[in-house]
């Protein structure tokens, strides 16, 4: 399936932000499957959406506040059945997690110093 990131930036003198979106276009389960396999063999489109900002609070841009948003609109992946006899199979979430996010929104805040 189709895969892409677009993002965009500001860069200030002390603050910095950007927007990310993650777009994965839709798919099929499987290629090989045909109607008499299975009724719904197709996997729709997903975007999520990322926020970033920093603030420099120094001059000497030393110190550093930082704060991250993933997945804003909070989007659910889609439900993508697995093989429960495969490795990990105690470990079941009902997506591919190396392609969606599973976790919803999610938040980070910190603080960089640079010596």
């Amino acid at each position: 399936s189709f895969r892409a990131t677009i993002g965009a930036g500001y860069t200030g003198d002390r603050f910095s932000t950007s927007v990310q979106t993650r777009v994965t276009g839709a798919a099929k389960l499987n290629t090989q499957w045909t109607a008499l396999d299975v009724d719904d063999n197709s996997v729709p489109a997903m975007a999520f959406v990322d926020l970033r900002a920093s603030y420099y609070l120094d001059d000497n841009q030393t110190f550093q506040f930082y704060l991250a948003v993933d997945n804003v609109l909070d989007q659910d992946p889609p439900i993508i059945p697995n093989d429960p006899t495969a490795a990990f199979a105690y470990f079941f979430v009902p997506t591919r997690t190396e392609i969606y996010d599973f976790l919803g929104r999610s938040y980070r805040a910190g603080f960089r110093a640079r010596f």
